[in-house]
């Protein structure tokens, strides 16, 4: 009985581990860089950031847009800045926020939200410092 029990332990500590291994793996992908387009007044501005306190900025102001529910109008044809933000992962992976018009955010394909306008101007603010 002591074998079986041995056994029975050891296929248990291998399926635990198993299983913690693949949740380290997901961890591990991480913000590598942040890569901002802005179209201003006709003028486009690339930027590319890869220190972590610009990185962990622009990702904190990201979190804090907030939704009022989603856009009735086409964005697209709303005037104003344009701005890209496309956030690149450690495993390959990416995300990319538009944020349009001071008043409209997207991320990756998903419609349109409206955001607060306040937290807009903090994001602008953020981004044009960084230039």
């Amino acid at each position: 009985m002591g074998k079986r029990w041995n056994f029975l332990t050891i296929l248990i500590l291998i399926f635990l581990l198993s299983g913690c291994r693949k949740q380290d793996e997901r961890i591990l992908a991480v913000v590598t860089q942040v890569q901002i387009r802005c179209l201003h007044a006709g003028v486009e501005i690339d930027r590319c950031y890869t220190e972590p306190g610009e990185i962990s900025a622009v990702l904190d102001c990201l979190r804090l847009q907030r939704s009022k529910g989603t856009a009735q109008v086409d964005p697209e044809r709303v005037a104003g800045d344009v701005y890209e933000i496309r956030v690149s992962m450690s495993d390959g992976g990416e995300h990319i926020y538009r944020h349009r018009g001071g008043k409209y955010l997207s991320k990756d394909s998903r419609p349109w939200k409206i955001v607060d306008q306040e937290q807009s101007e903090a994001l602008y603010a953020l981004l044009w410092d960084f230039y």
